[in-house]
């Protein structure tokens, strides 16, 4: 779709335009593209749609073991699990347990809130393979995801380009 913008633009401006005129659209359109790429690559986190003791987002289901209360859960025991249409179902760790909102995803990494009494934990997993690839410190409250970042107490975690935690 790109490489057919750029023909039509390009015909365009040599017919019409001069040099300099050229070169300055030629500027303009190259900007465009680059920053169109840039956008792309954000890590944009999805939410988990939970429904009893199982998730989805995108193309993973998860599943995060006995409920705290079936009616209202809030907390799940574990042990979590991760399938993919493209990959058989794995376990995560047991350190991932007492899973609670928010769970949230982008490019095959899970973002998995945790608490033990009142300190919280987030654990960054590879969806593929289950692998936790990440744990912050411990915190309390909820953390925050945003476009790039993982906020957990004060500290602001930056995502890199695969959405792992830098």
């Amino acid at each position: 779709m790109k490489r057919i913008y750029w023909v039509i633009c390009k015909k365009i401006i040599v017919r019409h335009l001069g040099q300099d005129a050229r070169r300055t659209i030629h500027a303009v359109l190259i900007a465009g593209l680059l920053s169109s790429s840039i956008v792309a690559s954000a890590c944009d986190l999805v939410p988990f749609q939970i429904a009893g003791d199982s998730g989805k987002a995108g193309p993973i289901t998860i599943g995060l073991g006995e409920p705290d209360n079936v009616a209202h859960p809030t907390a799940w025991q574990g042990p979590l699990t991760i399938s993919t249409a493209s990959t058989p179902t794995c376990t995560v760790s047991d350190a991932v347990s007492i899973i609670e909102r928010p769970i949230v995803s982008a490019r095959g990494v899970l973002f998995v809130q945790t608490y033990s009494g009142s300190t919280h934990f987030v654990y960054a997993v590879d969806a593929s393979t289950c692998a936790v690839i990440w744990r912050s410190d411990g915190f309390a409250g909820t953390a925050i995801f945003g476009t790039n970042t993982v906020v957990v107490g004060a500290k602001t975690t930056p995502l890199d380009q695969a959405c792992h935690p830098e």
